[in-house]
């Protein structure tokens, strides 16, 4: 029979176990309380039981889990994301939300940002200024927010110039906030007794950090270097901030890669306390590309900025917030309702004072090779001037000029381009006011347009054209004491609607009159001894070139029924004296005595070939006489003897009239014999 206890009695033993092999209940006299363990009676197991409902019930694991975390997300995170990375999705109501930022691969970008919120905040858990990614660290967030309507929580990454960084993201969200009587509960025990914490500390380095273990329970505190020997890439705006308007003082240099002002002056450093006679290259030169923010002065003997290495680029930013145009080496914006201006002014009075603008070449140097725009001062004495101007300018004038090297045969230089590269934009020249009755030139790409008198002891040189108002040259006085000259394109006479043209190849171009009507040149006739009227006129009318008195009589010449070439005569024929084998040419016809067989005409094409119709007659000095007609092809290849007659003498003749039907033209030829079958006589006449 199984052995009975009475747990009900005083003094019976302290354990209960339920049914065979069931679970203990082990009680504890000491301590008034008791445990439910395995039939052993030590070792712990669990008791289920439903959710509590009172203040006085126990609860269960379900609700407890509900009462810690409600969710737990964790993403990695690298410098060249696309945002918003997704973290998860959260309910609404009142969140304490623990926020984890561990960055394994700091960020090489000063500008690089991560933010750790909501579409409608995207800073709201942790934002760019609690965070320091270029430097390897863990960065720890407690919030606690009340949201209106389910949310997203998301990561948002800004690239920036950074080619490297990488991390990961952790967030805890707990439903409802965990603060309760001044204790955080973060679940399981009593809470955290002041016991379990403890901070050690490391020798001092970079930025500093402070580094929890949530293993060991250990905070590792590690002190900023305060010699500012190792910051790196640090972003040191949070070490200077406390500066206020306070003023650094140095009488040394300060050397940094970037100065970033607020609009107002890089004025000089006035000695103080603690920089006094010190030179801060070395104490500054570990910023990097990092920002130094002051509201107050920045004042140095010198001061040294170096942009970005090897090109210089972006050295000084001054004034507003400005999208920096490719290759800046120095930028200065403002943003005012009037003028802005970046001033040199020297404040010198003595004989040799000028402020200037100088701009030099690669091989350029103060005397060689540079271009300057400056301005004179009060005391300058041009009898003695010091820049290359001589004693062009006096005091309070302002110059441009560009500088050559006369001395280099092959880059002499020097030359000054003003203009505009916009299509249809001019350049202005004014002088004596401020309007636009003061502009007395005007630059286009089709010219100068003077107001006013142009003057000159030379020549006036142009290799374009000389225009005036289409009678004369009224409205531009030209005073010169030399010659006007076209030197390079066109002189041109405008009047009207009407250009006459003399070019530099001496060529004179008279204008078409219009319809049938070319050019014109009337000639006026003499004053004593003429029968002519008032004027005898050369003139172009349709292919003709006439020549006539007035509208009484005269002569032409119809062009178009000239040979192809200027050769033809007026009366249209070609002629010559030639030995046999050469050749007379008309349009596409050659003509020349044989060299050989029957002696007589041999004709060929000038090229390709064209057909005839032909027919001749002769004269001996036999005597002897006879004619002949026919057809042929004329080609480049000489044939034989026409008709293969054969001319046996000197002073045999004979005439041919040939129609050239592929070309719709037609000739005379006339052959005469001369001694030996040279010297012979071969004339073409065009008939139409």
């Amino acid at each position: 029979m199984a052995e009975h206890k009475d747990y009900g009695l005083i003094g019976v033993g302290r354990n209960l176990q339920f049914g065979k092999q069931g679970p203990v209940l082990v009680g504890n006299a000491d301590t008034d309380t008791f445990t439910v363990t395995m039939q052993d009676g030590a070792t712990l197991t669990t008791m289920g039981g439903a959710n509590a409902t009172d203040t006085t019930h126990f609860i269960t694991k379900a609700q407890l889990d509900v009462v810690y975390t409600e969710a737990t997300f964790k993403a990695n995170v690298n410098y060249n994301d696309s945002s918003p990375i997704l973290l998860g999705n959260i309910t609404s109501g009142t969140k304490t939300i623990i926020t984890t930022l561990t960055i394994g691969t700091a960020f090489d970008d000063a500008n690089a940002v991560v933010t750790i919120g909501t579409s409608a905040n995207a800073n709201l858990l942790m934002s760019d200024n609690y965070c320091e990614i270029e430097v390897n660290g863990v960065y720890q967030t407690v919030n606690i927010v009340e949201f209106a309507n389910n949310t997203s929580l998301n990561i948002y990454v800004t690239q920036a110039g950074a080619t490297a960084g990488a991390g990961n993201v952790l967030v805890s969200v707990v439903d409802g906030p965990v603060v309760d009587g001044g204790t955080i509960n973060y679940g399981g025990g009593g809470g955290v007794d002041l016991t379990d914490l403890s901070v050690t500390s490391n020798s001092p380095s970079g930025n500093g950090s402070l580094v929890y273990n949530n293993t060991t329970g250990v905070f590792t505190f590690t002190p900023a270097d305060a010699s500012l020997s190792n910051y790196g890439n640090s972003n040191v705006v949070t070490l200077l901030s406390s500066l206020g308007s306070n003023t650094v003082v140095t009488t040394g240099n300060i050397s940094a890669g970037y100065f970033v002002g607020n609009g107002s002056l890089l004025t000089g450093i006035t000695a103080g306390t603690n920089y006094t006679n010190s030179n801060v290259v070395t104490l500054l030169s570990s910023f990097g590309s990092n920002t130094i923010v002051t509201t107050g002065n920045v004042s140095a003997g010198n001061v040294i900025t170096t942009g970005t290495a090897l090109t210089g680029i972006s050295a000084i930013v001054a004034g507003v917030t400005n999208t920096l145009l490719p290759n800046t080496v120095a930028s200065f914006s403002a943003n005012v309702n009037n003028y802005t201006q970046v001033t040199l002014q020297n404040k010198s009075s003595g004989a040799d004072a000028t402020a200037d603008f100088v701009i030099t070449a690669n091989n350029g140097s103060d005397t060689v090779n540079f271009a300057d725009f400056g301005i004179i001062n009060s005391g300058y004495d041009n009898t003695t001037p010091t820049n290359s101007l001589g004693n062009i300018v006096f005091a309070a004038d302002t110059y441009l000029y560009a500088q050559g090297n006369s001395s280099s045969v092959s880059q002499s230089g020097g030359n000054l381009a003003i203009g505009t590269t916009t299509v249809g934009k001019t350049v202005k020249v004014f002088a004596g006011g401020a309007n636009s009755n003061s502009i007395v030139g005007t630059f286009s790409n089709t010219g100068l347009a003077v107001t006013g008198t142009v003057s000159g002891t030379g020549n006036i040189s142009t290799s374009g054209k000389f225009i005036g108002d289409g009678s004369s040259l009224t409205n531009v006085t030209v005073s010169v004491a030399g010659n006007i000259t076209g030197t390079s394109q066109n002189v041109s006479l405008v009047a009207g609607s009407f250009t006459a043209t003399f070019d530099n190849t001496g060529i004179l171009t008279l204008p078409r009159m219009g319809g049938d009507e070319g050019g014109e040149i009337n000639f006026g006739v003499p004053a004593t001894n003429t029968t002519l009227s008032t004027r005898v006129v050369l003139d172009v009318y349709q292919d003709r070139l006439r020549i006539f008195d007035g509208n009484t009589k005269g002569a032409y010449i119809d062009l178009s029924q000239a040979a192809t070439g200027v050769g033809t005569l007026l009366n249209n024929r070609v002629s010559g004296l030639v030995n046999a084998g050469t050749f007379v040419t008309m349009d596409l016809i050659k003509a020349t005595v044989t060299t050989s067989g029957n002696r007589g005409l041999s004709l060929a094409a000038t090229t390709g070939s064209f057909a005839i119709n032909i027919g001749g007659t002769y004269a001996t000095t036999t005597p002897s006489n006879g004619g002949s007609a026919g057809t042929m092809t004329v080609t480049t290849t000489a044939s034989a003897s026409v008709f293969n007659w054969g001319f046996t003498n000197q002073g045999d003749i004979a005439t041919y009239i040939l129609t050239d039907t592929t070309n719709s033209r037609a000739y005379r030829i006339t052959v005469q014999i001369g001694n030996s079958y040279n010297n012979n006589m071969i004339s073409i006449e065009r008939l139409i």
